[in-house]
């Protein structure tokens, strides 16, 4: 690096007055050696759980904003927000926990004498409940991503500030915005962006100021309640891109509750058991860089720290930690077959209300469905669940007929067919609502049903999808065709 790398975890400062002037949030790796970088006598923002003799030199030069401790974006999942996300509203909210650990760090930094006035929630989207904590705790700020709706730099919530927050490509992209908050996130990645921080520091066009200064210098804009709501800037899908990670997170979030009960009557133990938990999160960043074959050997690394948080509440260790919940059932009762123009999942079982479910493909460009039911299982509500593109965080894991189940985060449906009174109800999931694009009249022919769409109505491509069919009744899922219910989550063949 050529020039003094002028952040630790936020704001650089020059001083040219002609330059446009822009603050960056850094968010560096979740491992990082204060050390190894030098620091310039400018405003810096460092995180305070960091042990270094770097936090010390400069804290007696510089204004110092301290941050969240643990740099994961993983580490703020046990308090979901957004409602954008479905894979993470399937989490379970634990605020309580989340307190409890914000407090935790925040008497770390006292105990340096730091004072701090911003919080980062690094996924860039905040709750009402999230901002009546901060400010219960003293935090004046808190960056975020852009508004849903809305194109203001800051926001305003009941006196708590939010500058919005965009993900840093270039300078050229400072140099041309309206706005000065910009985010370069190391987050979820084992290195540094030296190149884009560097750019930063060295460009004579830009003048880089605190994120206090830019947020004194704006006008913002209020919101209420029920405006809260804003994208996330973090690459949800580089870094939840394996099933094992979401079923490891849902483990943890049992976890975090006994802890809570634990901890309300044996304070003494917080030290302890928190820092036990926090060993037992630092298995996700494993899980995000194994490869196939190390995952058995994972599994029993998260047995043995599972068991010891427990172990040390004095606890018997609950069913669920020796669960194989890494490991998946590979069982399939469906068996698969494709040519150019069908797919055809035939059942294996007799017992299943779905004999056989095929999608071909008509000489209009259509497509053709056909159910063979059972005649000797029940048939409720049926429900088919498409998914175009097996990509995290998008499509809509809600599953219809008031069935509490989620399906898969990597396998959200795009397209759904709903089954009921002689018509076949597609609708499409799309810009995060739900629109139903028209029914369909079915054909029954003994026990076999048929429906076709248009050419238009459905991509193309659909040898290629992913499907998941759903027999419900009552909102209770009899059968159907798909791997597995997991913890919840359906997972599709």
């Amino acid at each position: 690096m050529n020039k003094k790398l002028s952040a630790i975890f936020l704001f650089l400062l020059s001083t040219n007055i002609l330059a446009k002037n822009a603050t960056i949030l850094w968010i560096p790796p979740a491992k990082l050696n204060l050390d190894e970088i030098e620091i310039s006598s400018i405003a810096v923002t460092a995180d305070c759980s960091i042990s270094s003799s770097t936090i010390s030199n400069i804290s007696s030069k510089n204004e110092i904003i301290f941050s969240m401790p643990e740099r994961d974006f993983v580490s703020v999942l046990y308090f979901p927000t957004s409602v954008k996300i479905d894979y993470i509203n399937a989490m379970q909210d634990d605020p309580y926990f989340f307190a409890l650990k914000l407090n935790r760090e925040r008497k770390l930094c006292e105990e340096k004498n730091i004072s701090q006035s911003a919080i980062v929630s690094l996924y860039g989207d905040l709750s009402d409940l999230q901002i009546s904590l901060f400010k219960s705790l003293g935090y004046k700020w808190a960056p975020v991503g852009e508004h849903i709706q809305k194109n203001d730099c800051v926001y305003d919530y009941e006196g708590f500030k939010m500058p919005v927050f965009t993900l840093f490509s270039s300078t050229w992209q400072v140099i041309n915005s309206t706005c000065p908050f910009f985010v370069v996130d190391d987050s979820i990645s084992n290195t540094i962006s030296t190149e884009a921080l560097t750019a930063i520091y060295s460009s004579p066009e830009i003048n880089l100021i605190t994120a206090r200064q830019a947020i004194e210098l704006s006008t913002p804009s209020a919101l209420s309640k029920e405006e809260l709501s804003f994208y996330p800037w973090i690459r949800y899908s580089e870094y939840l891109n394996r099933e094992e990670i979401y079923m490891y997170l849902s483990a943890l979030s049992s976890v975090r509750k006994d802890i809570v009960v634990f901890l309300n009557s044996h304070p003494d133990k917080e030290n302890e058991i928190m820092n036990a938990y926090s060993e037992a999160k630092s298995i996700i960043h494993k899980l995000q860089m194994a490869k196939d074959e190390e995952i058995e050997g994972i599994e029993e690394e998260t047995i043995e720290k599972l068991s010891y948080i427990y172990q040390s509440m004095s606890r018997p260790v609950p069913a669920f930690v020796y669960k194989p919940f890494l490991r998946q059932n590979k069982e399939i009762s469906y068996s698969i077959h494709q040519n150019t123009n069908s797919l055809i999942f035939s059942s294996t079982d007799i017992y299943k209300s779905i004999r056989e479910f095929s999608i071909s493909r008509n000489e209009k460009g259509g497509l053709i469905f056909s159910i063979r039911k059972s005649t000797i299982s029940t048939i409720g509500d049926i429900a088919i669940y498409i998914d175009i593109n097996s990509a995290t965080g998008a499509g809509n894991t809600s599953i219809l007929n008031g069935v509490k189940e989620k399906l898969y985060v990597k396998n959200a449906w795009d397209y759904a067919i709903e089954l009921k009174d002689g018509k076949a109800f597609l609708y499409r999931y799309s810009f995060l609502s739900m629109s139903k694009i028209r029914h369909i009249k079915i054909l029954s022919n003994n026990d076999t049903l048929t429906f076709q769409t248009t050419f238009g109505d459905l991509p193309q491509n659909f040898e290629k999808w992913k499907y998941i069919l759903i027999n419900s009744k009552d909102g209770k899922i009899i059968d159907g065709i798909y791997k597995e219910i997991n913890s919840g989550s359906l997972y599709p063949l």
